[in-house]
C-alpha cells in the first residue's frame, strides 16, 4: 500500500500496477479496478503477481 498525492488529492496506489486504487480488500490490499478484474484474489496467478511486485519494491 502506498499513499500518494496529486496536488491536494490523497489516494492509495494499486499494489500491482501503482494506478489509483479503487478496490480495497482487507485481506490482500488495495487495487485498481483493472487489476481487480484481471485476477481472482485467491489464485496462484494473483499471488505470483504480488511476489513479482515485492521484488521491485
Amino acid at each position: 500500500m502506498a499513499k500518494n498525492w496529486i496536488g491536494t488529492t490523497v489516494y492509495y496506489s494499486c499494489d500491482l500496477c501503482f494506478s489509483e486504487a479503487t478496490v480495497l480488500d482487507a485481506r490482500h490490499g488495495e487495487f485498481c479496478q483493472r487489476c481487480a478484474d484481471r485476477y481472482d484474489f485467491d489464485s496462484d496467478e494473483f499471488f505470483a503477481a504480488l511476489d513479482r511486485m515485492e521484488r521491485y519494491a
